[in-house]
């Protein structure tokens, strides 16, 4: 799995004081020049460099959710220079790719599109202007933003149809509650996953795009090879849950096990999207989840069939997909059982229990 940490400075200063503590463990740097335009670029050319990883070099305005003002041509002529710096990659709006010209030799082109508009089905359109404005040596960068897992689902399932590129692509959603489609972008082939800086001073780097796993959190996971066929997937359940370790402790327990499994925590939204997600994850081929609060009780009222467990609690923590029918678990019961029974063991006596 390789990482690329996003990093966007406010000034060269930043970056080559905070830079390198930032990127450590990264496997490639995304640096984002927003606010470079009519600095010293020598003073940037330095900072990246001293950052002593291969990187990107890209910048962006309110329409790829940066923050770079001035005209597309000044873009251009900054991303020039840039390239030159020893870029292994040069990431440049589909809307101004024509007019790059020439890279250094060794550099290779990221044409990009970030959709932010409704969510209204125009995103696959889109995508095909995209193709037909890029070399066959471009990779392909198409983000679609979505408010809910469904709509990041359905972006990812679409994904998934597509045929192979040689050069790659990277398609994912951006939005804090789609920060799973990038797990499962990796699963489908993606040459990278781009995920936020370890954090060093507060403030020093602000954030290059919503739903963005830091560094650590991705480096914590267990994510499968993309060459395991085909790709299996779990996860948890909740609302939020954002707080939640299942992803790294069960992702240990899967790895400890030899099960090849993307573990992601999702938040499917409120009750009333919990069915239509449901039947979409079964459809993309999710095998089972975890399910913590607010959707226990639902768990168990919206399954084909429960467990003894599950009926006697009157909620569940465990779907499991079978035959296309999803089957209610709990086990909460034997699992706070089997805790007293070991704690009793081993502190009864010392305590002057008496057996009960």
């Amino acid at each position: 799995m390789a990482l690329t940490v996003s990093l966007l400075a406010s000034s060269a200063t930043d970056l080559l004081e905070s830079g390198p503590a930032a990127v450590v463990g990264a496997d490639r740097v995304e640096v984002r020049l927003d606010h470079a335009r009519g600095e010293d670029l020598a003073a940037w050319r330095g900072a990246v460099l001293a950052l002593n990883k291969p990187f990107v070099v890209a910048l962006h305005g309110p329409d790829g959710l940066g923050t770079l003002a001035g005209t597309l041509e000044q873009h251009v002529g900054l991303l020039r220079q840039a390239a030159d710096w020893g870029a292994t990659y040069v990431d440049v709006d589909s809307r101004y790719a024509g007019d790059l010209g020439a890279l250094p030799e060794g550099c290779q082109r990221i044409v990009s599109m970030h959709l932010t508009g409704e969510f209204d089905g125009s995103w696959q359109a889109a995508y095909e202007e995209l193709v037909a404005g890029a070399l066959p040596t471009d990779v392909l960068k198409f983000v679609v933003r979505a408010q809910g897992a469904l709509q990041g689902l359905q972006v990812m399932a679409w994904a998934r149809g597509l045929p192979a590129r040689q050069a790659g692509r990277l398609i994912f959603c951006m939005g804090e509650r789609v920060a799973f489609t990038r797990i499962l972008a990796h699963s489908l082939g993606d040459p990278w996953v781009y995920v936020a800086p370890n954090q060093g001073p507060a403030g020093v780097f602000e954030s290059a795009a919503k739903g963005q796993y830091t560094l650590a959190q991705m480096r914590a996971l267990h994510l499968p090879s993309a060459s395991e066929s085909p790709p299996r997937y779990m996860g948890v359940l909740g609302h939020p849950i954002d707080h939640s370790l299942s992803p790294e402790i069960q992702g240990a327990a899967l790895k400890a096990a030899g099960q090849a499994v993307h573990y992601m925590a999702i938040d499917p939204g409120g009750v009333d999207d919990w069915q239509a997600w449901l039947q979409a994850a079964a459809g993309f081929g999710f095998e089972g989840f975890a399910v913590t609060a607010p959707f226990k009780t639902l768990a168990l009222e919206s399954a084909s069939g429960s467990t003894a467990e599950a009926q006697g609690v009157g909620a569940a923590n465990t779907l499991a997909l079978r035959d296309g029918l999803w089957q209610a678990h709990n086990s909460d019961g034997i699992g706070v059982r089997l805790a007293l029974e070991a704690a009793w063991a081993e502190h009864g006596e010392r305590l002057g229990l008496g057996a009960q």
